[in-house]
């Protein structure tokens, strides 16, 4: 019998307990969940737990109070089930035909992405779903909240499990680079071989090719995060009054929906306690702090993809030239239900094309130049390789290891995990260091390779949009993804030692340029262009960039108005922050 009791202090505080049901992705079907919950000023939950499994579990219950029907809506998005369960109206097929293709079946997920996990990642991830699933039991659908945000009496309300919320975050990794929107457009937008054959091709006029300009500059700045940004400034004990490292986050979230911040502390004494935010749905806290350091990220425009230009077969325009040997593109069907009007529904079937790099994409979006199967050269197409098709699953490990480092040294060493999709990372601990890193999923790709491999369609792109989309040929082995042995296995990414980081007892901050001039007086150098292609080496920075460091400067001189002291103390870092 499942125990809940509620203390009358000024803190509420939930005692939870509960067996668990043994639903897909739960680990043990006897184990026993329980935790502690208690509720301080404006309503932030305190989850205190003795094992993983009880964390997620508390978590799980205190965050489905607040925010329960906004996860559940992504979960429905993420198991490509939005078109059946909510209608065209409200859920949209073709975000069902790329995640089904993209992922594959819930089975086939759990089977590639889950069932790898570290058991304590699972078991956190189970426990997070017996406790929102708890929640909805006690409040009854006919409880749940009301509104845009609500999902009061909603049919596509179901018990979840951890592979769900594993899909849901894993689908958030996607945002900078498969699930962005021209990207995701051009996935969908492919439609396979054209009728006509590719001497009736119209090869575009130089002004034709001129006017692709602003719209691939355009499809660049949506990448790109120049002005919707975030601010991050990690002081060490030379600039810091107190002779202890001090940080500031200033993450540039949305207030509501997926990819809102949740304020929470989590604890397993000895063993984990971390306070900080999480995003929505997610078991783990994102940004935070434990009692020796704190850390802070910003959305870095490092390269999460690349493109590759395709030589087609002239007699099979499914096949294409790789090392002077021809290779087939793949047709998938992809199938997902559609609920109509009337209520009934209809089966409807999406093709994708693969090769080996990835799906064929079509970029007419970008320019009505880009359409066609081939291209306007009669002889091209182009694909997309996604370095974060299997960083996912990897985050959970590489936040929880974070959260449990004691100093920088650890800190330093959990990033080797390389779990962070699109994150610039900074932190400083109590002894007074700081540390900034692009310590990130991006392919590994030489600027030897970028010098030799982009050509053709792949050099009017790098040039159209400051080397911020990378083509390569694709018909060249040697144009490939190399091999880092420091990476994770398979993965084909950079390993933690070979990406930009600067450890110092300075300063170190980013507004969202690159790794460069984290510290204008400690330039960071001698890395290729796809690890930072806006604001790139000896290229100016943004405007935001600029001035953050020019505040920093004039309050580590104490010129800036806030105190004659030079140094930062918290007051007149909480002056500079909303100074700006």
């Amino acid at each position: 019998m499942p125990l809940l009791r509620i203390v009358p202090v000024a803190a509420l505080c939930l005692i939870l307990g509960a067996c668990s049901n043994g639903n897909n992705g739960t680990p043990d079907a006897s184990l026993a969940y329980s935790a502690e919950i208690r509720r301080t000023d404006y309503g932030i939950p305190h989850i205190k737990a003795d094992d993983w499994g009880g964390l997620g579990y508390g978590y799980g219950y205190a965050y489905a109070e607040d925010n329960f029907c906004i996860t559940m809506r992504e979960v429905v998005f993420s198991r490509s089930l939005s078109a059946e369960l909510l209608g065209e109206s409200v859920g949209s097929a073709d975000s069902d035909f790329l995640f089904r293709y993209l992922y594959g079946s819930k089975e086939e997920f759990q089977t590639t992405f889950f069932d790898p996990l570290p058991d304590y990642v699972k078991e956190l991830t189970a426990g997070m779903a017996a406790g929102m699933n708890r929640y909805v039991a006690e409040t009854g659908v006919e409880n749940l909240p009301e509104g845009d945000l609500g999902c009061r009496d909603a049919s596509w309300v179901f018990e979840i499990d951890a592979v769900d919320l594993l899909m849901y975050q894993g689908r958030e990794t996607f945002r900078g680079s498969s699930n962005q929107g021209t990207l995701r457009r051009a996935i969908l937008d492919t439609t396979g071989p054209d009728e006509q054959v590719a001497a009736q091709k119209i090869v575009p006029s130089a002004l034709q090719l001129a006017a692709m300009g602003p719209p691939l500059r355009q499809f660049a700045a949506e990448i790109s995060p120049e002005v919707r940004g975030s601010n991050g400034i990690a002081m060490g004990r030379d600039v810091t009054q107190s002779g202890y490292g001090m940080l500031l986050g200033n993450p540039h979230q949305p207030w509501q929906r997926a990819g809102s911040w949740y304020q929470a502390h989590l604890t397993i004494p000895g063993v984990y306690d971390v306070a900080g935010a999480s995003l929505t749905g997610y078991p783990f806290i994102g940004i935070g702090f434990n009692k020796d350091l704190a850390w802070t990220h910003t959305v870095s425009p490092a390269n999460r993809f690349s493109l590759y230009e395709l030589t087609l077969n002239p007699e099979n325009p499914l096949q294409y030239d790789y090392d002077g040997e021809w290779r087939d593109i793949v047709p998938e069907d992809i199938e997902v239900q559609v609920k109509l009007a009337d209520g009934s529904l209809e089966s409807r079937t999406h093709t994708f094309y693969t090769s080996q790099y990835g799906p064929i994409i079509n970029l007419k979006g970008v320019s009505p130049i880009f359409d066609g199967w081939p291209l306007f050269n009669g002889t091209s197409l182009i694909a997309l390789r996604d370095a974060n098709l299997t960083t996912g699953p990897r985050g959970i490990p590489l936040w929880i290891t974070k959260g449990q480092a004691t100093n920088l040294d650890e800190y330093i060493e959990a990033l080797g995990i390389i779990g962070n999709p699109v994150f610039h990372d900074l932190a400083a601990d109590r002894s007074g260091e700081a540390f900034y890193g692009e310590i990130s999923s991006i392919p590994f790709i030489t600027q030897s390779q970028l010098d030799d491999c982009v050509d053709g369609i792949g050099a009017l792109l790098a040039t159209q949009t400051s080397n911020v989309i990378v083509g390569l040929d694709g018909s060249r082995s040697e144009c490939e993804w190399g091999t880092d042995p420091e990476a994770p296995e398979g993965s084909n990414l950079y390993g933690a030692s070979s990406l930009p980081q600067l450890r110092t007892t300075n300063y170190v901050a980013n507004s969202n340029n690159s790794y460069w001039l984290s510290n204008p007086e400690m330039p960071i150098t001698g890395f290729p262009v796809i690890m930072g292609p806006v604001g790139h080496e000896n290229l100016q920075q943004f405007s935001r960039t600029r001035i953050g460091h020019v505040m920093i400067r004039e309050r580590i001189a104490g010129t800036d108005g806030f105190s004659t002291e030079p140094g930062f103390t918290l007051e007149t870092l909480q002056q500079l922050m909303y100074s700006n």
